[in-house]
C-alpha cells in the first residue's frame, strides 16, 4: 500500500526511462511503472500471506514447539474463510433464482414482447426509438484451428434464429481466422459458400500473426475482425448506432431465441449505448466426460455466471461470448472501434470492459441475457486421463493470468487520481468502481484464498486432535507426535471456523443442485443445436434415455423432461466428486496457478496465449477433415429454410425444428 501511495504522489515526475530501462516502443512509461508497482503490491500481499500460512503451519509441527503460531493461524484462517463462504452462499442463492428466470426466458416470444413495449412509453429507451428491423447483428466467430464440423454447427445455430428475419436480413457473420493457420482461407471459402443466402452477408477476416506489440490470441484476432466490420458498415452505409457486434467462440451453441432476446433489449432498455450484453455460459456439452477435478471447476464457473444474472448487490462482468454496440466500441476507441481492444492482453473480455468503464465515465454496465449458451470444457479429448488433466491445467494457467486485468483496474484508478485528482470523478463513479473492484478481485484472487488458505484450518484441527490422542503414547503410529505440544485453540475461534466451513459445505451442496437444474436447460439447447450425436456421444446417451419413446425434446419442456431420478443421480455423483476431488481441484486449478500468475506479473506483463484441447484439432488444413458432401437437396432461399418445420424426417440425428445436419450437410427436411 505504501508503494502504491508513493507512486501516486510521484506519478507526474516519472521520467521517460528509469535506471537505463526504457519501455517498448509506443508504450507509456508511466503506465509501465504503474503496472510494475501494482503487480508488486498485489503479489506481495498474497505471496507474503501464503508464506506466513505455511510457515505458521509447518514450523510448530516440525519443532514440536511454538504452538502459538497455530493458534494465531486459526484466527487468520477463520477470518479469511468468511470471504469464500459468503461467496458460496451468494452463488447458491442467486444461482437458483437465475435458473427460474432462464426457464421463463426460454419460453418467451421476444418479438411479441417488443410489439407490446411499443405501446408502453415508460419502456422505451432514453436514447430514442429503435425499430426491431433496423438492428444489425455482426457476429464475430473467433477461431484458430477449429474443426470444420464444429464451425458449421456454430453457424447453423445462427441460421435458425427466430424470427426468420434476424438471420436472413439482419445478421452478418464474420469468420475471424488466423492467417498463420494452414488452410484458413480454404476453410473460410467453404463455409462462406455453404451458408451463402442464409445471412445478409458472410465475411472473413485473416489476422496476420507476429505483429509487434501483439499477443497471438483472441484479443488481437477480435481487434482485426472489428476493423473488417467497420469497413463493411462504411461501404454499406450501416449506422454504428444500430449495429451490435457479437463475439462468439466456435464451440458456443446459441439458443434459437438468443438474437431475438438481445434485439428486444437493445430496442427497449434505457441507455443502450452503455450496455454490454452477456448470456449465461455453461460448460455442459461434455461435462460428464472430463475428469472430476476439471468438472468441479466448470461447475463453479457456471454457478458464478448464473448468480451474476440475478445478484442485485454484485457487478457483473463479461465472459467468453458477449455483444456490445458498435457505437460504444467507437467511443471506447476514441473514434475507431478496432482501437477499443488492446491486442496485447489475455483476458480480452475483462480488459475491454475495464477500459470502457473508464472511457465512458463509469456508465458501462453488463446487461444480462437470461438464456443458456452451452459450450465445451477442457479435458475430454486427450489420449489419456493424465492428458485430460494437463489440458485443464493449460487452461487454468491462462485464466488465472487474468489477474493482470485486476491490476489494470487498480492501475487505471491510480492514473486517474494522479492526473485529475480524487474528486474529478463523481461519488457514483467510485461506488461503481468499488463494485467492479470487488468482482474482479473475487474472480482472480479468490482462487488463492479458497484454494490454498481455506482448507488448512481443517488440517490444524486434525493435527490438534492427533497430538492430543498421541500424548503419552509410545506406539509406532504416535512416535512422531508423542512429544509435540498440543495447540490450545480459543473455543470461540474453533466454533467460528467450524461454522464457516459448515456453511461453505452446505452452500456448495446447494450449488450442486443449482448446476443440475441449469444443466437440464442447457441440454435442451444442445439437443436443439444438434450437437450431441456428433460431438458428445456420452451426453447423447443420457439424453436419449430421458427422451423416451417420443424422440422429441422441445425447448419449452426441458425441466419437465429431465426426471427427478436423473437429477438425484447427478447430484450424488457431484457430491462424490466434491468429497474426493474438491480440495485437490482447488489447489491444482485454482491456488497454484493463481500464485504463479501473480509471480509472473512481477517480471513480465505478457503471456503466451496457449489454447487447450476441447475438440480434435485440425493440424493440416481443410483437407485433413472429411470434405463436406453435397447437400441432400439444393439449399433453399432463406424464407423456405426458416419457415420449414421438421416432422421426423432426419435420420441419424436428433430432430430439429428448422433443419437438421446429416453427415455434415445442411438439408431441408
Amino acid at each position: 500500500l505504501a508503494q502504491v501511495l508513493l507512486f501516486a504522489g510521484q506519478y507526474q515526475s516519472v521520467p521517460a526511462c528509469v535506471g537505463g530501462w526504457c519501455p517498448p516502443p509506443g508504450s507509456n512509461m508511466r503506465r509501465c511503472w504503474a503496472e510494475s508497482v501494482v503487480a508488486y503490491a498485489v503479489c506481495t500481499f498474497f505471496c507474503t500471506l501464503t508464506l506466513y500460512v505455511f510457515v505458521a503451519l509447518l514450523v510448530p509441527a516440525h519443532t514440536g514447539s511454538s504452538v502459538w503460531l497455530h493458534e494465531q493461524l486459526l484466527v487468520f484462517l477463520t477470518v479469511a474463510s468468511t470471504i469464500p463462504a459468503s461467496w458460496f452462499l451468494t452463488l447458491a442463492l442467486w444461482g437458483n433464482v437465475t435458473v427460474g428466470r432462464v426457464r421463463s426466458a426460454m419460453k418467451a416470444d421476444w418479438f411479441q414482447l417488443y410489439t407490446k413495449s411499443l405501446s408502453e412509453k415508460t419502456k422505451k429507451s432514453t436514447d430514442g426509438p429503435m425499430l426491431w428491423e433496423d438492428v444489425r447483428h455482426f457476429v464475430i466467430i473467433v477461431n484458430y484451428k477449429e474443426p470444420l464440423p464444429l464451425l458449421r454447427k456454430a453457424i447453423s445455430n445462427l441460421a435458425v434464429q427466430v424470427p426468420k428475419s434476424l438471420s436472413a436480413s439482419q445478421t452478418v457473420v464474420v469468420l475471424a481466422m488466423e492467417e498463420r493457420e494452414n488452410g484458413a482461407r480454404e476453410k473460410a471459402a467453404i463455409l462462406r459458400e455453404e451458408f451463402k443466402g442464409y445471412f445478409q452477408s458472410v465475411l472473413a477476416s485473416f489476422h496476420p500473426g507476429g505483429k509487434t506489440g501483439e499477443i497471438n490470441g483472441k484479443a488481437s484476432n477480435y481487434k482485426w475482425a472489428v476493423g473488417v466490420v467497420e469497413d463493411h458498415c462504411r461501404a454499406n452505409s450501416v449506422s454504428p448506432d444500430r449495429a451490435l457486434v457479437h463475439v462468439l467462440d466456435a464451440d458456443s451453441m446459441l439458443p434459437e431465441s438468443y438474437l431475438a432476446a438481445v434485439t428486444f433489449q437493445f430496442c427497449t432498455v434505457p441507455d443502450r449505448y452503455f450496455k454490454w450484453w452477456q448470456p449465461v455460459m455453461l460448460q455442459s456439452l461434455n461435462f460428464w466426460e472430463v475428469p472430476a477435478m476439471a468438472r468441479l471447476t466448470s461447475m463453479m464457473t457456471a454457478c458464478h455466471e448464473l448468480a451474476a444474472v440475478s445478484n442485485p448487490f454484485g457487478t457483473a462482468v463479461p465472459f467468453s461470448t458477449w455483444a456490445v454496440p458498435l457505437k460504444t466500441l467507437k467511443q471506447i476507441g476514441k473514434g475507431s472501434a478496432s482501437a477499443a481492444q488492446d491486442p496485447d492482453v489475455i483476458a480480452d473480455d475483462h480488459h475491454l470492459f475495464v477500459k470502457g468503464f473508464f472511457e465512458l465515465d463509469g456508465r458501462l454496465q453488463v446487461q444480462s441475457v437470461p438464456l443458456p449458451v452451452p459450450n465445451f470444457a477442457a479435458g475430454s479429448k486427450g489420449n489419456s486421463y493424465v492428458d485430460n488433466l494437463h489440458e485443464r491445467w493449460i487452461q487454468a494457467k491462462r485464466h488465472t493470468f487474468g489477474v493482470a486485468e485486476f491490476e489494470y483496474l487498480v492501475e487505471r484508478a491510480i492514473m486517474e487520481i494522479a492526473e485529475h485528482g480524487l474528486f474529478a470523478k463523481t461519488l457514483g463513479f467510485w461506488r461503481r468502481y468499488l463494485g467492479l473492484f470487488v468482482e474482479l478481485g473475487v474472480i482472480h484472487c479468490m482462487a488463492v484464498v479458497s484454494g490454498i488458505w481455506m482448507p488448512l484450518g481443517t488440517l490444524l484441527l486434525l493435527y490438534r486432535d492427533a497430538t492430543r490422542l498421541c500424548s503419552g503414547e509410545t506406539s509406532i503410529m504416535c512416535h512422531i507426535l508423542a512429544d509435540r505440544s498440543v495447540p490450545q485453540f480459543n473455543p470461540l475461534v474453533e466454533v467460528a471456523y467450524q461454522i464457516v466451513m459448515g456453511t461453505s459445505t452446505a452452500a456448495m451442496c446447494v450449488c450442486l443442485l443449482c448446476w443440475v437444474r441449469a444443466e437440464q436447460l442447457a441440454v435442451a439447447v444442445a439437443v436443439d443445436a444438434d450437437v450431441l450425436d456428433t460431438i458428445a456421444p456420452a451426453k447423447a446417451k443420457q439424453v436419449k434415455a430421458l427422451l423416451g419413446k417420443s424422440g422429441t425434446f422441445p425447448i419449452t419442456k426441458a425441466p419437465e423432461v429431465a426426471t427427478n431420478r436423473y437429477a438425484i443421480t447427478s447430484c450424488f455423483k457431484l457430491l462424490v466428486d466434491f468429497a474426493f476431488a474438491g480440495v485437490p481441484s482447488a489447489y491444482i486449478y485454482g491456488g497454484i496457478p493463481g500464485l504463479m500468475a501473480q509471480i509472473r506479473l512481477l517480471h513480465d506483463h505478457t503471456f503466451e496465449y496457449v489454447t487447450c484441447l476441447k475438440q480434435p484439432r485440425q493440424t493440416e488444413g481443410p483437407s485433413s477433415a472429411p470434405a463436406p458432401p453435397r447437400p441432400v437437396e439444393k439449399l433453399a432461399p432463406p424464407e423456405r429454410v426458416l419457415t420449414a418445420q421438421t416432422d421426423g424426417g432426419c435420420r441419424g440425428s436428433v430432430r430439429r425444428r428448422h433443419f437438421c445436419v446429416v453427415d455434415h450437410a445442411v438439408a431441408i427436411t
